[in-house]
């Protein structure tokens, strides 16, 4: 199989990824592939080549420090997607059992002797549901 380019790599990140972004971050994240573009095409980066022993050594440019920045930020961003998406799933799974829970026990107060369990599970889950939510909104606040 041959290896995409990297043009390729990047169009089918847009098209998979543009709704996670707003206006504002995605414009910001596309002026830095652009500069990346630039960069690497134009051959704009300064590379610093040192001998020693006979050896050639690569010493990074603050190009190369810059891209390696903007790779760790992507990578905590995408860390914290997969946080946030792990609670936003936990909180529509509680919101389910809510309702699941919700319709049992007042389904069961008709029955000669009702139950304690769903109302219960209810609460249970109510509680569940509230605290992931919070905790989802206090994770998107969160530097």
């Amino acid at each position: 199989m041959e290896p995409r380019s990297l043009g390729t790599q990047v169009t089918q990140f847009e098209e998979r990824s543009r709704i996670e972004f707003t206006e504002i971050g995605w414009n910001l994240l596309s002026n830095k592939t652009t500069e990346f573009y630039a960069s690497l095409y134009a051959e704009t980066r300064r590379e610093c080549v040192m001998r020693s022993e006979g050896l050639a050594t690569n010493l990074y440019s603050e190009v190369d420090v810059e891209r390696a920045a903007l790779r760790l930020d992507f990578q905590r961003f995408v860390s914290r997607r997969r946080t946030q998406s792990f609670f936003r799933l936990g909180t529509m799974t509680g919101s389910l059992l809510s309702g699941i829970f919700g319709n049992w026990a007042f389904s069961d107060i008709n029955n000669g002797h009702p139950s304690m369990l769903p109302w219960c599970l209810l609460i249970f889950s109510v509680v569940l549901t509230t605290a992931l939510y919070h905790l989802q909104v206090l994770r998107e606040i969160e530097p």
